[in-house]
């Protein structure tokens, strides 16, 4: 009986020590952060929690304020947590060792934004001066929500305060885990800006030995499941780019799909059109998810037609339960699809009179910008006097290419296109192109 109570005690001894060690070992963590953020940034929280199983870890009520504005940044709660219990007193060797922990996540709960903050306007007029200036294009796809929406090419900051975006609360959840007997890695992440939209990212692929410097050294492209649900930002937009086109709701979103259709060089099918009109009349889910059939490597799919890219991709799209039947969205003999209106909704110009007021950083910077290249309009058979320029190629199905002209031979342009990891060689035939443009 002395022997079960003297071991009782041993076992509540060793538990408290280590209990007591992550404790301290959290609230070093926690000091650490607060300070070396300091310079940037002041940090305050109320209080933290580590759980008697020492797999869970939350702060509380966190305050960050930065030096450079005096707004505040406000997270109700941050969680790390794990399935195992003491993961977080044994994961520490083997993550160093660069082990994947088999199951872990992180919240952000309820994190407060002022729009109308100073630093929100100080990132937003520096994020929109980089774009103006850098004389680079915009990432393909990047404008597709704004358009037909007045002038607008891209919303920006003040855009969105402008539909009423004044304050926003988010919740943020990250989950990954490690499947040993399969060696799947899987990284899911979940956004909710409620009331606006929420977002949901995932993947899983194949880390042979559960070594994270496997999670990276890859060129693969793994499945991804992507899922976006509006649940309030349509209404924000349709009643902003209606008063933007000085239209109707509705003239706006038959314009909006018309430049889409465009855009895309594609007729929109019957019931694609039907259920992205829903969607952007009343909000709801779109669901993306490719599942290639083999390895592939992203560089080669330049060298497909858009419906031999989908079929090697896996590629699968669903507007609320209408799925998107991708053979007859490249099908260029797809019947038309006739808007409500039949001319496109009217474009009133916005003026300055309609915007707030420019930040500190705008008129900081009223001089006029020195000009810098852009891209003109050349006669292809001219092609080999612009050998080491930048050059776009318009391909049939409004396919653009871009790419530096490395030589013109044998009937065609060969072009360098930069990649992540290296460089490709994309020859086109100059028959095959319908407009030719040279950056300078």
């Amino acid at each position: 009986m002395r022997f079960l109570r003297n071991l009782l005690l041993f076992v509540v001894l060793v538990y408290g020590l280590a209990y007591g060690y992550l404790w301290y070992e959290t609230n070093n963590t926690l000091q650490r952060i607060t300070e070396g953020a300091a310079p940037f940034a002041k940090i305050d929280y109320a209080s933290f929690f580590v759980s008697p199983l020492a797999n869970e870890i939350t702060v509380d009520n966190i305050s960050i304020v930065p030096q450079m504005a005096a707004d505040e940044f406000r997270i109700e709660q941050a969680r790390l947590y794990a399935d195992q219990p003491g993961f977080f007193l044994l994961s520490g060797k083997a993550m160093q060792e660069g082990a994947l922990p088999e199951k872990v996540g992180a919240n952000l709960s309820n994190v407060q934004v002022n729009m109308d903050g100073k630093f929100i306007t100080l990132l937003g007029d520096m994020a929109q001066q980089s774009q103006e200036t850098s004389g680079q294009a915009p990432m393909p796809f990047a404008n597709l929500d704004a358009l037909g929406c007045g002038d607008i090419e891209q919303f920006q900051l003040v855009d969105y305060r402008m539909m009423g975006m004044r304050r926003l609360n988010l919740d943020l959840n990250l989950h990954l885990s490690y499947d040993k007997i399969g060696e799947i890695f899987g990284l899911q992440v979940d956004a909710n800006t409620r009331g606006v939209y929420d977002i949901s990212v995932a993947t899983d692929f194949k880390v042979p030995n559960g070594e994270m410097g496997g999670v990276t050294n890859t060129d693969k492209i793994p499945p991804m499941r992507f899922s976006i649900n509006d649940t309030g930002f349509y209404k924000m937009r349709n009643s902003y780019c209606a008063t933007a086109n000085d239209s109707s709701i509705d003239e706006y979103i038959d314009h909006h799909m018309q430049l889409l259709s465009s855009a895309f060089g594609v007729t929109l099918p019957e019931k694609t059109a039907q259920a992205y009109r829903s969607h952007m009349l009343k909000g709801g889910r779109i669901n993306i998810s490719i599942k290639p059939q083999n390895d592939i490597a992203p560089a080669e799919l330049a060298y497909y037609k858009p419906l031999e890219v989908a079929e090697l991709l896996g590629l699968n799209i669903s507007i609320g339960n209408t799925r998107v039947e991708l053979e007859q969205l490249f099908n260029a003999n797809a019947p038309a699809v006739v808007a409500k209106s039949e001319q496109p909704a009217k474009i009133k110009p916005r003026t300055s009179s309609t915007r707030p007021e420019p930040s500190v950083v705008k008129k900081l910077t009223t001089t006029p910008a020195p000009s810098r290249p852009t891209f003109h309009v050349e006669k292809v058979d001219n092609a080999h006097k612009h050998i080491d320029k930048l050059v776009e190629v318009t391909l049939p199905g409004n396919k653009v290419r871009r790419g530096t002209l490395e030589q013109v031979r044998n009937g065609r342009l060969y072009l360098v296109m930069e990649l992540q990891g290296g460089s490709i060689t994309y020859p086109v035939r100059k028959t095959e192109i319908s407009k030719f443009r040279v950056r300078y």
